[in-house]
């Protein structure tokens, strides 16, 4: 027939005819090698207490092991068709009977008439027993209906609390999904939530880095300034030498009486090109003082915007913004301040020169003049400027001066 036939006593499966089973050789493990020949208990060829030697080509079907077939849990084989399966006989059930009450004592027979007497007697109490017999048996009947009865409502009861625990167990188990679904995401939120908070940890890193680096970045910038910015107005008042030539006043005296006039409108200037004011205590880029130092100094030298720049360490747009702001703020606050003095004065002060020529009535020269100015960026304005008798852009202007020479009153016109 060929293939493999199962090696246990008696059993003629073969793996060529019977495609189902399976045929397992013997493990390689020593204990549980022997516990299979043990169990197999096939007997050598030797004799009948020789040992059996399995070889290579000898199997065990799956018949043999539980379930049809060998696995991790069953791997020994147990069932043997041949072999004598021991049967557990069932507990003889005892059962006992109540004594019945004020039974009679059969006494010897010795005379006849007590014998015939105790004959009667004891076929009344065969009755009599027979009779209760009965009713025990009955009796035992009616027991077993009830206690079936409550065995039934007992099993009901015990239905019912499944029941309920399995309604229960399903509500538990829908309600531990619920809670795994929610904990899903919120294990998603959570993760969704570190990543966003690495990244702004990261990008504030950045720009903490960045900050530091801006904030070296200006504390050089201002020590640069600071020491760039050797013309200031504490400077100039420790220096009258310096103080006459930049600004053309010969005093700190004098240059403080001039501020105190200006410095109550000073601090509430609105600079050209920026909004106003909030606050008459805000601080500008040059205290203000340094401010009119550096208009005062365009004024008298006639210093350009990039020079003043470079002199106060501010760029040449600061520099236009405050020379247009203060020049239109000296110009109105200086128109006030009286210049011309009355006739009868003019009359008492008149040079001797004047007076010995013949002119009695003279009060001032009226002047025509021009003054350099830069060259405009608008070619327009440029033509309208330009001097030829001075070869450079001027402004025009007229100008009354004493018949001492102190200019009295100018008047230019500027086109912008």
């Amino acid at each position: 027939m060929g293939g493999f036939t199962c090696c246990v006593p008696g059993c003629y499966n073969n793996s060529t005819r019977d495609k189902g089973l399976g045929f397992y050789v013997f493990p390689k493990e020593q204990k549980l090698r022997e516990t299979w020949i043990q169990r197999i208990n096939r007997a050598r060829r030797g004799g009948r207490f020789s040992k059996f030697t399995h070889t290579t080509g000898h199997r065990v079907c799956g018949a043999h092991f539980e379930g049809g077939k060998k696995t991790y849990m069953n791997r020994v084989p147990t069932i043997f068709p041949l072999r004598p399966q021991k049967v557990e006989r069932r507990r003889p059930l005892i059962r006992t009977q109540p004594e019945l009450p004020n039974s009679p004592t059969v006494a010897p027979q010795h005379d006849p008439e007590v014998s015939g007497s105790a004959i009667t007697s004891s076929s009344s109490d065969s009755e009599d027993t027979a009779q209760q017999s009965t009713l025990l048996m009955d009796h035992a009947y009616s027991s077993q209906e009830s206690s079936y009865d409550q065995l039934a409502k007992k099993v009901a009861c015990q239905n019912n609390i499944i029941t309920e625990l399995a309604e229960k167990a399903e509500a538990a188990y829908a309600h531990v999904e619920e809670l795994n679904r929610q904990l899903k995401r919120s294990q998603q939120d959570h993760a969704e939530a570190k990543k966003l908070c690495d990244h702004l940890q990261q990008k504030n890193r950045c720009l903490r880095l960045e900050l530091s680096c801006m904030q070296k970045k200006v504390k050089r910038c201002k020590a640069e300034a600071t020491q760039k910015i050797d013309i200031t107005y504490e400077a100039l008042v420790e220096d009258e030498k310096k103080l006459r030539y930049y600004t053309g006043f010969t005093s700190r005296k004098s240059f403080d009486s001039f501020w105190s006039l200006l410095e109550p409108d000073a601090k509430k200037l609105r600079f050209w090109q920026m909004k106003e004011t909030e606050n008459e205590d805000r601080n500008f880029i040059l205290p203000l003082k340094t401010q009119l130092v550096l208009v005062l100094m365009r004024l008298r030298l006639g210093l350009d915007g990039l020079d003043l720049a470079y002199r106060f360490g501010v760029s040449t747009s600061t520099v236009s913004r405050i020379w247009v702001t203060w020049l239109d703020f000296l110009d109105n606050r200086l128109r006030q301040v009286p210049t011309w003095m009355p006739p009868h004065l003019c009359d008492k002060y008149r040079p001797q020169a004047f007076t010995d020529k013949g002119y009695t009535t003279v009060d001032g020269i009226l002047d025509c003049t021009e003054i350099f100015i830069e060259t405009p960026s608008s070619f327009r304005v440029q033509s309208e400027t330009y001097s030829s008798y001075k070869k450079h852009n001027t402004a025009k202007g007229n100008q009354l001066q004493e018949d001492n020479g102190a200019v009295k009153k100018r008047r230019y016109t500027v086109l912008e």
